[in-house]
C-alpha cells in the first residue's frame, strides 16, 4: 500500500523545479538519496540536461556506488518502459551509456576531475597522480627529518627555545599533537589558511620599567613592617631581583625576567606592618607580580609560537618540493588548486559552468569553507544550477573544518534570494511509530535554536502510516548464569541466532518496503550490529550451527577461517618452492587430500619437498608408476591409492 508523504509538495519541487536551486533540509530517515536520484532522473528524462553534465558529490565513495547502482536501476526501467514517450527512452539510454564516467563522486574526485581536464591551466602537471595518506606521511615525514636535522646541527635558536619551554620536538599516539612535529603536520594538513601568529614582539627593556617601578615601591615600605613578616620578606627579595635585572639586556633580560618570584597575596601580618595601608600597599605589589609573570609568560608564549611557526613553515616548503618531484597531489591540493583555478582563471569558470549544468551535493551539513567555496565558483550562482541537501543535527564531523553555521547561513540566504528556495523533508520512511514519538518528544525540548552556534530549531519527523504498533524493541532474555567474556559471548550469539532462524522462517510478519503490504519475515529483513569487530566470531558460528546464511561487512575473523588458510598455504607454496612448512600445508588441505601417512612416506623413501617441474630434480624412484605411467614421488611398490598419487603436486 503507497501513501502520500506529509511533505509530497517539496519533494515534487525538489524533482521538477529545474529552474530553481534548492536547499534542503532533510531528517533522519527521509529519504534524501532516493530524492537526489529522483532529481537527476528528471533531469535527464526531460532533457533538461545530459548526465554528463551533471555532477552529483557525495561524503563517501561508497555513497557514491550506492548513487550510481540506484541511479542505473531507475534509467534501465524507462528505457524498458514502452509506455514513455521515445526520446524519454532513448535519453535514457544514452545516460546508461555513460553512466560509469558520469561525475557522481565525492568532491576530492570531482576536483580531480576538474583538475585533469585542464591540468595547464589549473597549474598541475599533466597526467599527476592522487597520492594516498601513507604516501603523504612518507613524505612528510622525510621533509620533517630533513629540517629538523639541520637546525639541530646549526644549533638553532628558535629552536633551543622550544626545547627550553618544554615542547617536545616528536611524541607518538595523541601525544604529537602537542609536540613541534605535530605543528608542522597541523601546517601541512591547514596549509590553505593563513597561521594566525602574534605580531608583536617581546619588548623586555618595557618589563623591566615596570618591574623597577614596583620595586621601588616594595623599597619605600620596607621601612614600615618588622623583621620576620613574610610579605616583607618576599618585597625585599623583589627589591634584589630588580637590581640584578638592572645589568642585563636583550634575550639574557627576557629570560630572566620570565623568573619573576610570585608573591601571594596573602602574606603579611597586620600587627608587624606600622599601618593598615602600608600593609595594603604591599599585598598590591605582591597582587603584580602574580599579573606581570602571567602577562610575561603569555607574551613570550605567543613571541616563540609565532617565531616557531615562521620556522616550521619550511617544512611544508619542502613537502611541497618532494610532492613536485614525485608529480603527485594530495586531498587537500585537489580542493585548493580546482578552487584557485575556478577563481583566478575567467576561462576555467566559464568552462566548466558550462561543463557542469547541474551540481547536487549530499551531507552538505559536513561540507567545509573550502568545499563550499568549490561549489559556488561552479555554479555561478545560476538559479537551478546548486541544490543541496542537509540535516544541521546530523552534523559530525567538525573536526575536519565542517562548519554547521555554513549549512545555516547558506539555508537562510537561500530563503530571501530570487530563484532559490528551501525545502523541509519530514515524511520519514524508516522507523515506527513508537520509536520517532520518543525522539519527537526527547529532542523537541534538547534542541533549541540558536544563531550563535547555528543550530536550527528541532523540526519533528513524520512516521510513516499504516504501521502496526507492536513494540519496536524487544528485550532478548537468554540463560547464561555465571557466564563472562567469551563464555557470554556465545550464549549471547547462540540466543540470537535461535532467535533469527524463528525470524527466517516467517515467525514475525514485515512490511515489503517494494510492494508496501505486509508479508512473513525471512533472513534478509535482519542486520546485526556489534559494537566491535572482535564480537563477530561466535556469532557467525552461532549462525552457521544454526544453518543460517549470512555475510559480515567489515569483519576480521575471515582469515581465520580455515579455507582461508588452506589457500593461503597452497599460494605460498606455489610463490616460494623453497618453503616446505606451506608446501605440507598445501599437500594436506582440501586441495590436494594428501595424508600424513603418505607425506611421511614419502619424505622416508628420499623423496624432497620442493615444487619442480618434472626433471628438474630426480624423483625419489627412477621407474615409472604403474597408476599414471609417468615419474612421481610413490615407487611401484607404494600401497598409497590412486587418487592419492593424482593429487601429487607435479
Amino acid at each position: 500500500m503507497t501513501f502520500v508523504p506529509v511533505d509530497q509538495d517539496a519533494r515534487e519541487r525538489a524533482r521538477r523545479e529545474h529552474g530553481t536551486s534548492f536547499v534542503l533540509e532533510a531528517g533522519a530517515g527521509t529519504g534524501k538519496t532516493t530524492l537526489l536520484v529522483d532529481r537527476i532522473e528528471q533531469i535527464v528524462r526531460t532533457g533538461a540536461a545530459r548526465l554528463d553534465e551533471i555532477a552529483a558529490v557525495t561524503f563517501t565513495e561508497n555513497a557514491a556506488t550506492t548513487m550510481k547502482l540506484r541511479l542505473r536501476e531507475r534509467l534501465e526501467r524507462a528505457r524498458a518502459d514502452l509506455a514513455r514517450p521515445p526520446e524519454e527512452r532513448r535519453r535514457a539510454e544514452a545516460a546508461l551509456e555513460v553512466l560509469e564516467r558520469a561525475q557522481v563522486s565525492t568532491i576530492h574526485a570531482l576536483c580531480s576531475a576538474i583538475l585533469g581536464e585542464r591540468p595547464l591551466e589549473c597549474g598541475v602537471p599533466p597526467g599527476f597522480r592522487v597520492a594516498d595518506d601513507a604516501e603523504m606521511d612518507i613524505l612528510f615525514a622525510e621533509a620533517w627529518d630533513e629540517w629538523l636535522t639541520e637546525r639541530l646541527v646549526a644549533g638553532d635558536a628558535t629552536l633551543m627555545g622550544a626545547v627550553d619551554s618544554g615542547i617536545p620536538l616528536e611524541a607518538d599516539g595523541w601525544g604529537e599533537r602537542s609536540s613541534l612535529r605535530g605543528l608542522a603536520r597541523t601546517l601541512v594538513d591547514q596549509r590553505d589558511l593563513r597561521p594566525l601568529v602574534a605580531e608583536s614582539r617581546v619588548d623586555p627593556t618595557a618589563w623591566r620599567r615596570d618591574l623597577e617601578a614596583q620595586a621601588a615601591r616594595a623599597r619605600a615600605l620596607l621601612p614600615q613592617v618588622r623583621d620576620g613578616d613574610a610579605l616583607g620578606a618576599n618585597l625585599g627579595a623583589l627589591v634584589s631581583f630588580a637590581e640584578d635585572a638592572a645589568r642585563l639586556e636583550g634575550e639574557a633580560l627576557a629570560t630572566y625576567l620570565r623568573t619573576l618570584p610570585i608573591i601571594r597575596r596573602s602574606f603579611g601580618h597586620k600587627a608587624h606592618w606600622s599601618t593598615p595601608e602600608a600593609l595594603e600597599a604591599g599585598r598590591a605589589v605582591a597582587a603584580w607580580t602574580s599579573q606581570a609573570a602571567a602577562a610575561w609568560k603569555a607574551a613570550s608564549s605567543a613571541a616563540l609560537h609565532s617565531r616557531l611557526v615562521k620556522s616550521v613553515l619550511e617544512v611544508v616548503a619542502r613537502y611541497e618540493e618532494r610532492k613536485k618531484e614525485h608529480g603527485v597531489l594530495d586531498f587537500l591540493d585537489l580542493l585548493v588548486k580546482a578552487r584557485d583555478a575556478l577563481k583566478q582563471s575567467e576561462a576555467v569558470r566559464r568552462y566548466f559552468n558550462e561543463r557542469f549544468r547541474f551540481v547536487i551535493i549530499d551531507e552538505f551539513q559536513d561540507t567545509d569553507p573550502l568545499q563550499v567555496e568549490v561549489a559556488e565558483l561552479l555554479t555561478g550562482g545560476r538559479p537551478g544550477a546548486l541544490v543541496v541537501v542537509g540535516d544541521a543535527k546530523q552534523s559530525i564531523y567538525r573536526f575536519r573544518r565542517a562548519e554547521v553555521a555554513l549549512f545555516r547561513r547558506i539555508s537562510t540566504a537561500a530563503a530571501d534570494r530570487p530563484g532559490h528556495s528551501v525545502l523541509h523533508l519530514t515524511q520519514n520512511f524508516r522507523s515506527r511509530a513508537a520509536i520517532l514519538r520518543f525522539v519527537n518528544r526527547a529532542f523537541a525540548s534538547l534542541i533549541t535554536a540558536s544563531d550563535e552556534s547555528g543550530q536550527p530549531p528541532y523540526e519533528a519527523i513524520a512516521p510513516p502510516p499504516g504501521l502496526r504498533e507492536d513494540p519496536s524493541v524487544i528485550a532478548l532474555r537468554f540463560e547464561a548464569p555465571f557466564a563472562d567474556g567469551e563464555d557470554l559471548l556465545r550464549a549471547e550469539a547462540r540466543a540470537l541466532a535461535a532467535f533469527l532462524a524463528g525470524v527466517a522462517a516467517g515467525g514475525y510478519e514485515v512490511r515489503d518496503p517494494q510492494t508496501g503490504g505486509d508479508r512473513p519475515s525471512r533472513a534478509g529483513d535482519v542486520m546485526v550490529l556489534a559494537r566491535r569487530l572482535t564480537q563477530m566470531r561466535p556469532l557467525e558460528e552461532a549462525l552457521e550451527s544454526a544453518g543460517l546464511r549470512f555475510t559480515i561487512e567489515g569483519g576480521k575473523s575471515f582469515f581465520d577461517r580455515q579455507e582461508v588458510h588452506e589457500v593461503l598455504a597452497v599460494l605460498r607454496a606455489l610463490d616460494d618452492p623453497s618453503d616446505r612448512v606451506s608446501l605440507v600445508a598445501a599437500l594436506r588441505s582440501s586441495f590436494c587430500g594428501v595424508s600424513d601417512r603418505d607425506i611421511v612416506a614419502y619424505a622416508l623413501s628420499g623423496g624432497t619437498l620442493w615444487i619442480q617441474e618434472r626433471g628438474a630434480r630426480p624423483w625419489p624412484s627412477s621407474a615409472p608408476c604403474t597408476a599414471c605411467a609417468r615419474r612421481c614421488p610413490y615407487p611401484p611398490s607404494s600401497s598409497a591409492s590412486t587418487t592419492r598419487r593424482a593429487s601429487w603436486p607435479r
